[in-house]
């Protein structure tokens, strides 16, 4: 059972950390919102020390009440292949008025092998999470808050929104703030904030994912 922690401390109540989900292993979790400084932000709390956030492209900015603040121009990788990842779950803040503008993701146009979240100006959600056939949903009106991916089905604050086809994901390293294009390039870099962020290696179930979201929304 997932238990809600101090927004200000990511030291748990009573031994549970808001990543945490039972028999699910967490490869990397950063709470960017609350942390007490930009380099706590950075750093993985389900596995100190490893997978640390690190730019590749540009800055990125910070705020303790936002979190990660991205303005078009910066991006962090992950370090974390996408073909590892079963489900990833984040939290964010958009400026829909730029089209196409991924919030994470790794792409191997060569393969066919794909992970993103990207959204645009005009009508559309995009997840995509194996595969180039992408659940691809009108866009909500306001499509901040906490998103999630587990294998193909697509999540938005905690309910389930569809499924793409599923399929491979690229072996290059997952971008924050943009995506990852053929690891040769950094594309759509976001303007936005993002204030949690974590990635699992199986696939989380709908309660899982309905606990979790909970968590982070208590960030």
């Amino acid at each position: 059972m997932n238990k809600q922690l101090n927004p200000l401390n990511p030291i748990s109540y009573g031994g549970f950390n808001w990543w945490e989900v039972g028999g699910k292993t967490c490869l990397a979790a950063y709470q960017a919102k609350g942390a007490s400084s930009q380099s706590d932000a950075i750093s993985n709390l389900a596995n100190p020390g490893t997978y640390d956030l690190s730019l590749i492209l540009g800055t990125v900015g910070w705020s303790q009440s936002l979190g990660f603040l991205f303005t078009n121009s910066g991006a962090y990788t992950t370090g974390l292949n996408a073909s590892s990842v079963g489900t990833v779950i984040v939290s964010v803040l958009c400026d829909i008025s730029a089209i196409h503008q991924s919030v994470l993701g790794a792409n191997d146009t060569t393969s066919g092998k794909l992970m993103r979240i990207r959204y645009d100006n005009n009508t559309n959600l995009y997840l995509y999470n194996g595969g180039t056939s992408n659940y691809n949903t009108p866009r909500p009106a306001d499509i901040d808050g906490v998103w999630c991916m587990a294998e193909e089905k697509m999540y938005l604050d905690g309910s389930y929104i569809g499924a793409s086809s599923g399929g491979l994901k690229a072996d290059y390293p997952i971008y924050l703030g943009a995506y990852n294009y053929n690891n040769t390039s950094t594309f759509q870099a976001m303007n936005g904030s993002i204030a949690a962020v974590a990635f699992y290696v199986e696939e989380l179930t709908p309660t899982d994912v309905t606990n979790l979201t909970a968590n982070i929304q208590s960030i």
